[in-house]
């Protein structure tokens, strides 16, 4: 798998490609981190395994096809491993070889660069643009009890509950609460979650509160 040519990079990914090393889902099951599941490169998402991204998905099998056919390998019933090693092992004129064997890098590089680019880069959906912020959260002043609250409702009029949870200036949890409430709006169950902690605050003697 090591080419001449190709960056490193590449060809370390390359390596962890074929030892099935890479980060997606169905690794992440494997060592015992349970998740939901989706395939970003698909309009009817399946579950994210080295399989489906590299070979099997409708997409992935059209940019195989479309390089290989003129090569006359055909992918029906092959595994990943086994098309690598076709494009590997296949006679060609001397200088095509090179290029035949660099071309499964290169559509395996190219794949997970579109794969992480759907994951983790900013999408449009209707005009609106979604971008991931870190968010770090402060210890209070000391003396201080520091109350995160939150309220939802499913439906915006519906199903609906609260939530809030009361740190001290060391980080250390003194108190939590969450609980379903009566139908009603997200506005009321913010407000009612505020509510809930600062009667909790009152009734432990909490005077100095950050919400």
């Amino acid at each position: 798998m090591w080419v001449k040519g190709l960056p490193f990079k590449i060809l370390f990914f390359m390596w962890k490609v074929w030892k099935a090393k890479l980060p997606l889902d169905d690794y992440m099951k494997n060592m015992g981190y349970l998740m939901p599941s989706r395939c970003w490169c698909c309009a009817q998402p399946a579950e994210e395994t080295l399989a489906h991204l590299f070979l099997s998905s409708v997409a992935v099998k059209k940019v195989w096809s479309y390089f290989l056919m003129n090569a006359s390998i055909n992918l029906e019933g092959m595994t990943m491993h086994q098309t690598i090693v076709k494009c590997w092992t296949l006679k060609v004129i001397p200088r095509l070889q090179p290029i035949i064997q660099a071309l499964p890098v290169i559509i395996l590089w190219e794949l997970w660069m579109r794969r992480n680019n759907y994951k983790h880069e900013p999408i449009e959906h209707h005009g609106a643009v979604y971008t991931n912020t870190q968010v770090l959260w402060e210890l209070p002043p000391q003396g201080w009890i520091k109350v995160n609250s939150d309220g939802a409702s499913r439906g915006n009029l519906g199903r609906s509950s609260i939530g809030f949870a009361l740190r001290d200036d060391e980080g250390k949890i003194r108190f939590s609460c969450g609980k379903v409430i009566h139908v009603t709006t997200n506005n009321e169950a913010e407000a009612l979650s505020i509510m809930e902690a600062l009667k909790y605050c009152e009734d432990k003697g909490f005077k100095q509160i950050i919400l």
